[in-house]
């Protein structure tokens, strides 16, 4: 049903982890899929690539030529919905 879709994505947006497993090392993914929720599924792949693509920015960033304290307080703002870029565009 789309209310299932609904609370994933709900959860999503107020931070919920994409990633997290239950006791028995089952994610939300695994969920999804069995109940056959394509629109779950979409919504947790999503939420994984930007995360992941997010973590890619980070980890390829290079502060070499600033300092820490720059660094951390370069500002940073959401473009749109998805898009977060720093001060320099």
């Amino acid at each position: 049903s789309t209310g299932s879709a609904e609370i994933v994505a709900l959860l999503l947006e107020r931070g919920a982890p994409w990633n997290a497993l239950d006791r028995k090392g089952r994610c939300a993914g695994e969920f999804a899929v069995d109940a056959r929720s394509q629109a779950c599924v979409d919504l947790l792949v999503n939420a994984g690539v930007r995360a992941q693509l997010l973590f890619g920015i980070i980890e390829g960033a290079s502060t070499e030529d600033r300092s820490s304290e720059e660094y951390l307080t370069t500002k940073a703002s959401f473009i749109d919905k998805d898009t977060l870029v720093d001060e320099n565009g």
